[in-house]
């Protein structure tokens, strides 16, 4: 019955009708897979960064990349998009992976970035590396002076401060408020008012405020100092470094100032001085009051 059943489907079957129809491969007929369309690249600007005025940071491009290749060579045009008012901002090695920024006010920085692939598309994603200048910090006075027993005294004055004033740190005023109420940081601490046993007095502020700072030393009193005279030294630091050590003039007399110099906190820059003056031509009060 099986041999009878099979012997009925293949009636009028051809050879060719009971096998799969394949079609035929014509000669230079492409049998690829069809081509997609280029994709553009990715820029990728890395992250963003914090640096001190006028330091170079280096920009980072190199994760830029193209679907379409992972062995592309890409190039690169960076470009500033913002600054704050004022600022001067240089970038250096613009159409290269890796430029260097370099700026100096405080704020925001943004930089695009835009990469161009082989096939010359360039990248629609937006781009943007961003770079805050931040302020200085840290600023360390110590004044030390060779005479035991002499009393000297460390006076710092802020921007636009006033010797003896509210605006000077001294030992009659060893921890003023400065800044914002109720944040220690931006205020000066007199660490001692030493007179004359150690031979040293310092002040420290944690984050001073742009401006130009005023160095004084008084000559106070003799006190048990068996000669009359000094010479003192001021070490300067800001920032994680030495601005400046300066020796002074030799102080003879009760009441003399040693006008030490200023200290520029936007560039870190301190002129110093020999110039000697008197409390009393300063503003002081009263002699030793």
């Amino acid at each position: 019955m099986k041999r009878i059943l099979l012997a009925v489907l293949l009636v009028g079957c051809t050879e060719y009708e009971v096998h799969q129809q394949v079609d035929p491969v014509l000669p230079g007929e492409d049998t690829s897979v069809e081509n997609l369309d280029p994709v553009n690249p990715i820029a990728v600007p890395g992250v963003s960064q914090q640096v001190k005025r006028n330091v170079a940071v280096q920009l980072d491009g190199t994760e830029s990349y193209d679907p379409d290749d992972e062995w592309a060579e890409l190039s690169y045009v960076w470009s500033i998009s913002s600054t704050p008012e004022g600022a001067v901002a240089t970038l250096s090695d613009e159409a290269t992976a890796t430029p260097t920024l370099t700026a100096d006010l405080l704020g925001v920085y943004t930089i695009d970035l835009v990469v161009t692939d082989a096939d010359g598309l360039i990248s629609e994603n937006p781009a943007t590396a961003v770079v805050e200048v931040i302020p200085y910090e840290d600023l360390y006075v110590e004044l030390s002076w060779d005479t035991t027993d002499l009393d000297l005294d460390l006076h710092l004055i802020n921007p636009e401060g006033v010797y003896y004033e509210d605006s000077d740190c001294y030992f009659g005023n060893p921890e003023p408020d400065w800044g914002a109420a109720g944040d220690a940081t931006d205020n000066p601490s007199l660490n001692t008012d030493d007179e004359g046993g150690e031979m040293r007095e310092s002040i420290e502020l944690d984050v001073p405020e742009e401006g130009t700072y005023t160095l004084y030393v008084h000559y106070y009193n003799q006190r048990d100092a068996g000669v009359g005279y000094t010479i003192p030294t001021v070490d300067i630091r800001g920032d994680g470094q030495s601005l400046a050590v300066i020796e002074g003039p030799r102080l003879q007399t009760e009441g003399t100032v040693w006008a030490v110099g200023t200290l520029d906190w936007t560039t870190l820059t301190f002129t110093g001085s020999q110039t000697q003056t008197t409390h009393d031509a300063l503003g002081g009060p009263s002699y030793n009051d």
